[in-house]
């Protein structure tokens, strides 16, 4: 479960990552002037709910991977204590 565990990993980093820059975007956009305001503070909010979902997805797709693999180990498992590991 290396692979599953790195892209747990990277998921993390880059919800970090997506908010800081969706921060400083924001920020940006609204030091342009007034009118931006607005517009800077939906940068902001979008970015950082974007931000989540996308790391949302990744983490589901990890979890279904390693409950597959759980289940795999399982069943194999049962298979061989009840059929003596002999395969129909």
């Amino acid at each position: 479960m290396f692979w599953t565990n790195l892209m747990k990993t990277l998921g993390k980093g880059f919800v970090v990552l997506g908010i800081i820059v969706s921060v400083i975007a924001g920020l940006g956009v609204m030091s342009i002037s007034d009118e931006t305001k607005i517009i800077g503070v939906l940068v902001i909010v979008i970015g950082v709910v974007g931000s989540f979902i996308s790391a949302a997805g990744v983490m589901m797709i990890c979890e279904i991977s390693q409950n597959t693999a759980e289940m795999k180990r399982l069943l194999e498992q049962n298979q061989n204590r009840y059929y003596g590991g002999t395969q129909e």
